[in-house]
């Protein structure tokens, strides 16, 4: 008994573990971090930066719109957009 108690445990711990970092791997959605990511795209090789800016413009609508976690998605998007190779 005891012992499914600390399986369930264990397992929701885990998982909920999981969920926070993946959020916690967002950006903050404000103008600072929408300028850095910004000099980010500017800076990369020509090949990278035309995904990276159609999530940078996805960003700026829902930064608009007041939709903080679907811009902090594209403003993660565009980042790591910029940084492939």
């Amino acid at each position: 008994m005891y012992k499914k108690i600390l399986l369930a445990a264990v397992a929701a711990a885990f998982f909920s573990g999981s969920a926070m970092a993946q959020e916690m791997s967002m950006k903050m959605c404000d103008d600072k971090t929408f300028e850095k990511v910004k000099m980010e795209i500017d800076a990369a090789p020509d090949a990278m930066k035309k995904m990276a800016k159609e999530h940078l413009m996805m960003a700026k609508e829902k930064m608009d719109a007041k939709m903080t976690k679907e811009c902090g998605v594209h403003l993660e998007k565009a980042s790591m957009a910029a940084k492939k190779q």
